[in-house]
């Protein structure tokens, strides 16, 4: 009851004094996120805007380049370490976050599928590259893909200097039978930069 009669008392001085309390806008807060901090000379980089409160923002990707976007997209053409800043502005103020990415220099992969102990090119087969065993094992998230080519070649490029685990696959056209590398050679040697890196499969004729 007591507090009834303030809360009256309260409203009564407002209606008579013409008082009231204009609410406060919050200050922004600086945040973005994105998928990795490793990434590949040329390739592309989302950036999410993860900011609060924020009216306008500024990114500075450290190379010299700036955007005034929402959630930019950036690419590096040089290898190196770039700090990322984002300032995000509002009206009672601005907050800053940063994030260090590392590009690294790419190179290139041809994987060769040929017949086991024949030498033989076999086109039109499923390649995929993979970053370690596990994924190569349970078959997610391949760097790259492709087919070969009637020489029995797939070009992969734009890929990190560090060795990657090959998966190939070609279905016999009669028959239940498949052509595959998985219990030949599987894992490249670490890629070399400045030159096309050969990665051979030998292909052996299995069945599910």
């Amino acid at each position: 009851m007591r507090n009834l009669q303030r809360l009256l008392a309260f409203a009564a001085l407002v209606a008579t004094t013409g008082c009231y309390f204009e609410p406060v806008e919050p200050a922004a807060l600086s945040c973005f996120n994105t998928q990795y901090t490793e990434y590949a000379s040329g390739e592309t980089i989302y950036f999410e805007n993860c900011s609060r409160y924020a009216e306008s923002f500024l990114w500075e990707f450290g190379d010299g380049t700036r955007s005034t976007s929402f959630n930019p997209m950036h690419s590096y053409s040089e290898p190196g370490t770039y700090t990322v800043i984002l300032t995000a502005y509002s009206i009672n103020g601005s907050d800053v976050s940063q994030m260090r990415l590392t590009v690294a220099q790419t190179t290139s992969l041809r994987v060769r599928a040929l017949l086991d102990g024949t030498g033989t090119a076999l086109h039109n087969c499923q390649v995929a590259i993979y970053a370690n065993q596990a994924d190569w094992e349970s078959q997610t998230n391949p760097v790259a893909s492709g087919t070969t080519n009637d020489s029995g070649e797939a070009l992969f490029d734009r890929l990190l200097p560090q060795s990657y685990y090959v998966r190939a696959r070609k279905d016999e056209e009669f028959g239940d039978g498949f052509h595959s590398n998985q219990f030949q050679q599987t894992q490249t040697q670490v890629l070399e930069v400045g030159t096309v890196n050969l990665f051979v499969c030998d292909m052996e004729l299995l069945y599910d």
